[in-house]
């Protein structure tokens, strides 16, 4: 099954990645509309892997025996969304080191630009061979860079 063109939407801005999603009724709780808060986590996954479809020779990262594994993740929630809102996540990255780094999000509704949820997920690449932790894949990396959060000493 291929996914429509309008859904892959991402950017790459000098400072973020973006990836937009619409709500479907079936990530809301029905009742009154409101995101059930689980999808902005399942969102951070999608947000990762399209910024990897859309920016990676992929297939070939995928036929190594390396895993992108997620050490930790978080959502902070601020204000709700609703069922067919727009949202934009902008993708920074932190703490970069060899084996691992962060990945910051930022929820926002497209429509009204108001920030609805910030979020971190950890990243760590391990060899699927041996268990052990290994380096980041080059082009992974240069991912990771070209939106690193600068910060001033």
């Amino acid at each position: 099954m291929s996914v429509p063109e309008s859904s892959r939407q991402i950017l790459k801005p000098s400072h973020s990645y973006v990836y937009r999603h619409t709500v479907l009724l079936n990530e809301t709780n029905a009742v009154g509309g409101v995101v059930y808060f689980s999808n902005f986590v399942k969102w951070q996954g999608m947000a990762r892997e399209w910024i990897l479809m859309e920016n990676t020779d992929y297939k070939k990262i995928m036929s190594q025996p390396i895993e992108m594994a997620t050490h930790s993740c978080s959502v902070l929630f601020h204000k709700h969304l609703y069922f067919g809102a727009r949202v934009r996540i902008e993708i920074q990255t932190t703490k970069i080191l060899p084996t691992s780094f962060v990945m910051q999000f930022r929820y926002f509704n497209d429509q009204t630009n108001d920030l609805v949820a910030t979020g971190e997920q950890k990243i760590t690449f391990m060899n699927t061979k041996s268990g052990e932790l290994c380096r980041i894949p080059e082009e992974i990396m240069g991912l990771a860079k070209a939106v690193e959060v600068q910060t001033e000493l």
